[in-house]
């Protein structure tokens, strides 16, 4: 039993026995004892060590079984040259120690290590299967328990029943697995570094005690290897292999979540993952990768396949030797740059003719294949900007798509047929349009990024262009709470969950009493200057575009507007799905949170059979069996990006490169946001948000100072809003950046200068 640090030390020094592993040597004491005959210890140290100390705490209510007191306690590095600083270095760590029953310890201090950090038998706050190594190579051994967050940590993942661990962590691996067997397998967390070809272990404690699971994720990971190594080379589309990633292209972890509930995940592969977003491609002049998926359920987790994404950016005539050259310089610049996952149309593939093409493709391709690639390009290009049939057409579907909803819902008719009606509806004049006009606004926007990179444009017109053509704009001439409800009452954060309620539902939560959106919007007028036309127009010219200045901004002004209305438009139907999934859950008596766990599939299917006594008993069957199998997915643990078969078992969680928005520095306190938040609270704040969803607009009501989500990319709606409404933000800084944020803390950010960091 272990129950204090000293007692964790003298069971290592009884326990770590192999060959190439060290407990460092150490001396204790009472504290009391010590403060009553200081200089008596100090001759003690000098006689037991002639390297460098450091002294610890080892008091009676830290590193308990129930608790570990983090923080509260101190620990002093000495230096052998310094110990004439002894007695000042041990007041420092005495200070602290009040009870009789406290000790402080003297340890060798082992430096210049190869690396240092803490493993943990299982994630921090769940019983998930994985040994979790937190570490980094400083040459430090106190940064990782230090608290402080650390770019430069490496978080690294074992599943416990695998085999497959890296091999300067094996040795680890194996004395972890005999601790826990001495210690009735509890949970443990060491503390560790590794010099040349030796393991020093400086610390066991037991991790708090969580509800444990029994599931055997043995099979279950098994069956996911085997298929990742049969999907991984599909020889109908170009490119040797693919990869996967949680947060490319429609970005399913921004959107619905790593770990969705059945409703939200079957929900956007019908709607848009299964086949609308590569007939859009098709339509605009992109390759036909029909009938390959986009998104992959990989264990309750979604997943984009890269491969047939990247094919469908390619122009439908280029040739397949070329095809597949592109593709596989893309996966492997992938594969050795996973940071890129979400930003794999800013780095990786070319989606369209752009200024710095032929500059970015001479680094892979022939003088040759760059002509052909990029001739093909800007044929795409010229089209998707002067062909008005592509954009006027989606527009025009968009802006239908309400009024066709509420016909259907006029209508004296069931709700699974109301459902069927709006579901067919929403991907017809809902997603399919949206995705067309968001391919058109990327367009736009890269147009605009490279006229402000290149000076044409400056940053105040940048950013003054966004606010004129804001939808903030349009909420600003809403004079009453009923007109506002009408336009927007349908979005909710986490706009595919059902049990999160919309802003009709949850008005007084989300805005309070106040009419929202009176915000004070000044800048507004945008216009090009004769000589900024004729510098653009040289460009266009030079680079053998087929419209002008003029021509041009138009696209962009009507493709960025729309790209925002489109997205509430397209929220409507998906609010109306489950307006009647709702009412028709009350009929049968079925709570709307339950429903969460519906395949919407099963409703669906449904549409010609209304038999009600077995509806109820199928919706009832499949939600139990989904609950099921989400209780035990939510602790599976996969990778961001998943490279090969293998990754399944032992990765690393990614650094992700935010995407900074304004040019702005800041220096705040930071609030995470959650359902049961008071907002008043997020008012001068940076505020933390998991997904960057058109759900989350409410936020600008307060005055917030800045925005920092999880997962988003550089045209997520949050993104297009804090532009519009000049708030710094960071979209998508990942896991391992969102994870270790300390809320009792500040936050700095440089937005200028694409810096974010947490102040000590």
């Amino acid at each position: 039993m272990i129950s204090s640090k000293l007692e964790g030390l003298k069971f290592l020094t009884k326990k770590v026995n192999l060959s190439n592993s060290l407990v460092p040597n150490f001396i204790d004491e009472f504290a009391h004892k010590v403060n009553f005959d200081k200089k008596k210890f100090i001759i003690k140290i000098k006689k037991n060590f002639k390297r460098n100390i450091i002294i610890r705490s080892s008091a009676h209510n830290e590193d308990t079984i129930n608790f570990s007191n983090a923080g509260a306690y101190v620990s002093e590095i000495v230096l052998r040259k310094d110990f004439k600083k002894l007695d000042l270095k041990l007041d420092n760590v005495l200070k602290y120690l009040k009870s009789k029953k406290d000790k402080i310890i003297v340890q060798e201090f082992i430096n210049r290590v190869d690396l240092s950090g803490v493993l943990f038998t299982r994630e921090i706050n769940e019983a998930k299967p994985y040994f979790v190594i937190n570490y980094d190579k400083s040459k430090r051994t106190d940064l990782i328990t230090a608290g402080k967050l650390n770019p430069s940590i490496k978080c690294l993942y074992i599943y416990k029943n695998t085999n497959k661990i890296p091999k300067k962590f094996s040795e680890l691996i194996s004395i972890t697995k005999y601790l826990q067997k001495k210690l009735a397998n509890r949970d443990l967390d060491i503390e560790f570094c590794l010099k040349g070809n030796k393991l020093f272990i400086f610390q066991c404690r037991y991790l708090k005690k969580v509800k444990q699971n029994n599931v055997n994720f043995n099979i279950p990971l098994n069956n996911l290897y085997k298929k990742i190594k049969k999907i991984s080379s599909n020889p109908f589309i170009s490119g040797n292999k693919t990869i996967f990633s949680n947060m490319s292209d429609w970005n399913p972890a921004e959107m619905i979540g790593t770990k969705p509930k059945s409703l939200s995940l079957s929900l956007y592969k019908s709607l848009i993952t299964d086949s609308i977003w590569c007939l859009q491609r098709k339509n605009y002049g992109y390759q036909n990768v029909f009938p390959n998926k986009l998104m992959y359920n990989f264990l309750g987790s979604p997943y984009i396949d890269l491969k047939t994404d990247l094919n469908s950016f390619l122009p439908k005539d280029l040739n397949k030797n070329l095809s597949k050259k592109v593709i596989n310089f893309c996966i492997n610049k992938l594969k050795n740059n996973k940071g890129l996952h979400d930003k794999i149309e800013f780095e990786l593939i070319e989606t369209f003719y752009n200024f710095d093409t032929k500059k970015k493709l001479s680094l892979f391709l022939n003088k040759k294949e760059i002509k052909d690639y990029s001739k093909k390009l800007l044929k795409l290009t010229n089209n998707i900007v002067t062909n008005r049939g592509l954009l006027k057409k989606d527009i025009s579907k968009i802006n239908s798509l309400r009024d066709k909803v509420n016909i259907i819902n006029s209508k004296k008719i069931s709700e699974i047929q109301k459902i069927y009606f709006v579901h067919e509806i929403a991907k017809t004049y809902g997603s399919l349009p949206f995705a067309g006009i968001a391919r058109c606004a990327f367009v736009a926007t890269s147009f605009l990024r490279y006229f402000k990179q290149q000076n044409i444009i400056s940053n105040f017109e940048y950013q003054n262009f966004f606010k004129n053509l804001s939808i903030t704009k349009n909420r600003n001439e809403i004079n009453s709470k009923k007109q506002f409800l009408k336009d927007y009452g349908h979005m909710r954060p986490s706009n595919y969950s059902i049990s999160t309620l919309n802003y009709k539902e949850n008005y007084k939560k989300y805005f309070g009493e106040k009419l929202i959106f009176k915000e004070k919007l000044k800048n507004r007028n945008f216009y090009l200057s004769a000589k900024q036309k004729i510098e653009i127009n040289t460009l266009l010219k030079k680079y053998r575009y087929n419209f002008k200045t003029d021509k041009l901004f138009k696209f962009i002004k009507e493709s960025i507007y729309y790209r925002e209305k489109a997205k509430i438009d397209f929220i409507y139907a998906v609010d109306n799905i489950f307006k009647n999934l709702i009412k028709l859950g009350k009929e049968i008596k079925i709570h709307r949170n339950k429903l969460e766990y519906l395949d919407i599939g099963v409703i669906l299917e449904a549409y010609e059979n209304l038999g009600f006594d077995k509806l109820k008993e199928t919706i009832n069957k499949n939600i139990f069996e989904n609950t099921q199998n989400y209780r035990k997915y939510k602790y599976i643990v996969l990778p961001d990006v998943i490279t090969n078969e293998n990754d399944i078992y032992s990765f690393y969680k990614e650094n992700s490169i935010g995407n900074f928005i304004t040019e702005q520095e800041l220096n705040s306190k930071i609030i995470s946001y959650s359902n049961r938040l008071d907002l008043k609270k997020i008012i001068n704040k940076v505020v933390c948000i998991e997904n960057a969803d058109p759900g989350f607009d409410f936020l600008f009501n307060y005055k917030i100072k800045g925005l920092v989500t999880k997962y988003g990319g550089a045209n997520s709606h949050m993104s297009i809003r804090c532009l519009e409404n000049n708030v710094p933000a960071c979209i998508g800084v990942g896991e391992n950046f969102y994870d270790n944020l300390n809320y009792e803390k500040k936050i700095y950010m440089n937005c200028k200068k694409n810096i974010i960091k947490q102040l000590v």
